[in-house]
């Protein structure tokens, strides 16, 4: 039951980890994505540490 619930609550943020880092890493977007919702926050945190 512990290792379940392990892998349901670690799986999603690995996932979430993994894109981010290879979004801020420069790896290029699939051709058919239709939104880019981190590219707002990646700018205020930019403009931020200025």
């Amino acid at each position: 039951m512990n290792c379940a619930f392990a892998l349901f609550v670690t799986g999603p943020v690995g996932g979430h980890m993994m894109g981010r880092a290879a979004y801020l890493s420069g790896v290029k977007m699939w051709d058919k994505s239709v939104r880019n919702d981190l590219a707002e926050v990646v700018k205020k945190k930019s403009e931020r540490n200025k």
